[in-house]
């Protein structure tokens, strides 16, 4: 990625939006979740801690940079293109959670929730920074 720009804007948005799409996603499915991990509400509200948080910002951070590396790779320059491949990598991610879910004899509702998680937020990802590209 010698000759890309980075837009560090648009890595912003991706971070912020990777915590906006969590909270309004598991908001309507709640109390699913909640039932297919065993657990209450007061669980659930204790893992709302600043670290968590601050680390799901680093790793949107990470994986926006990356993806950044992909894009120009692949020549990715538009919002479609972008959203795509974040459709194709957020598919890879719901395939992980999915095998992790078996093994684990979880119910598949939690596959498609955390699962449908990551494919929102990588496909709006990738729609944002193939679109908001900083100009060379």
């Amino acid at each position: 990625m010698k000759n890309a720009q980075i837009n560090w804007l648009a890595v912003l948005a991706v971070v912020v939006i990777s915590q906006v799409i969590p909270a309004i996603w598991y908001g309507l499915f709640a109390k699913t979740w909640m039932a297919g991990n065993n657990m209450t509400e007061a669980q659930a509200m204790s893992a709302a801690v600043p670290m968590n948080y601050l680390i799901a910002a680093l790793y949107a951070l990470v994986a926006a940079y990356l993806m950044l590396l992909l894009m120009d790779k692949m020549g990715i320059n538009t919002a479609i293109e972008g959203a795509k491949l974040g459709l194709l990598l957020g598919g890879l991610a719901f395939g992980g959670i999915m095998l992790c879910n078996i093994f684990s004899i979880r119910p598949f509702n939690l596959t498609l929730i955390d699962g449908g998680n990551n494919v929102a937020i990588f496909t709006a990802a990738g729609a944002i920074l193939g679109g908001w590209q900083k100009k060379t």
